[in-house]
């Protein structure tokens, strides 16, 4: 592993097409030429930053800054925005489409339950609350499910309800993290196709090949995404750091080879490569010996490159081996 150059004062970063997106502390934005993947929430040529900065990235121009309180956006298609807009003091959500075709907002009429949270084929939209799912086709509301009791689990004495800690959608369905239960339920029609119950409270998860991997801070579960199937449920062991032991808890897992990848909050923290296979240990390295001496997000890999992003604003970039 091979450090190749650090960058100062950067909030977070993204990648776009052929463009790696430097978010920078002092609120510019800098577009880095480089060969980088596109994640799937980015439109065909827009990236929107938060508070509503809408940037063209064929001409690398801000094309539109609001200043209307909207408090979150989401990309819905390559031509609109949804925006939500919240009036605290009449306890009151709205949510506006934002088109980049007339430059202008448009209020939907209908309210929205939950927050939105994933949107699937330009067409349906999955909002969310510590206890319901709700879709939406075009805006009209097709299903809703109530987990909170469904995925209730026994705490000695007595059931504790369930939240939702998180969700991951596919093109068809929707995988839910709820207590100890994961279900799998369809997109369209709101069906449950199944329903697991692992060991542990799972908060975090991701999606490869077909398997869904979640973790808790002290597991990692192997999930067969077609059946429901749990392939394996391993505890992290304890590593070792100037020969003391130590365990922490783990951030969200990323992909890249052959491996799942994450950062543990150990003492210190250390880069963990984790075998898919069967969730043991494949490489444990301490942040300080790469030269950082920050805490730092998730891994993020592109390539033959991993960039590490520590709390201090340092993107750390590496070469991989």
């Amino acid at each position: 592993m091979k450090r190749l150059d650090t960058e100062v004062g950067v909030k977070r970063i993204d990648f776009f097409r052929n463009q790696l997106i430097l978010f920078k502390k002092d609120k510019s934005l800098n577009i880095v030429e480089g060969k980088f993947l596109s994640p799937k929430q980015y439109l065909d040529k827009y990236l929107v930053d938060y508070g509503l900065k809408i940037y063209d990235l064929i001409t690398k121009e801000k094309i539109e800054e609001s200043n209307q309180g909207f408090s979150s956006i989401f990309a819905i298609n390559k031509n609109e925005l949804l925006c939500k807009k919240v009036d605290y003091e009449k306890e009151n959500v709205d949510y506006y489409i934002f088109s980049f075709i007339d430059k202008d907002y448009n209020k939907i009429k209908r309210s929205l339950e939950g927050a939105p949270a994933v949107f699937v084929d330009d067409e349906y939209l999955i909002n969310r609350s510590q206890e319901f799912i709700y879709c939406y086709k075009n805006y009209n509301q097709i299903w809703q499910l109530d987990i909170s009791d469904l995925c209730a689990y026994d705490v000695g004495n007595g059931l504790e309800k369930a939240e939702l800690s998180n969700l991951y959608s596919d093109e068809e369905f929707v995988y839910l993290l709820a207590g100890l239960s994961i279900l799998k339920v369809s997109i369209q029609s709101g069906e449950i196709i199944w329903h697991t119950k692992l060991n542990t409270a799972q908060s975090r998860g991701l999606i490869q090949d077909g398997y869904l991997y979640t973790t808790s801070n002290a597991y990692i579960n192997k999930i067969d995404c077609q059946t429901g199937q749990i392939l394996y449920q391993e505890g992290f062991d304890y590593i070792t750091i100037d020969h003391e032991k130590t365990l922490g808890p783990i951030k969200e897992l990323a992909w890249y080879g052959d491996s799942i990848w994450t950062i543990m909050d150990s003492n210190p923290s250390a880069l963990i490569e984790i075998n898919p296979t069967d969730g043991s240990y494949k490489s444990v390295v301490p942040l300080k010996v790469l030269g950082i001496t920050k805490d730092c997000q998730m891994p993020r890999f592109h390539d033959d490159k991993m960039y590490l992003l520590d709390f201090d604003g340092t993107l750390h970039i590496f070469e991989l081996s």
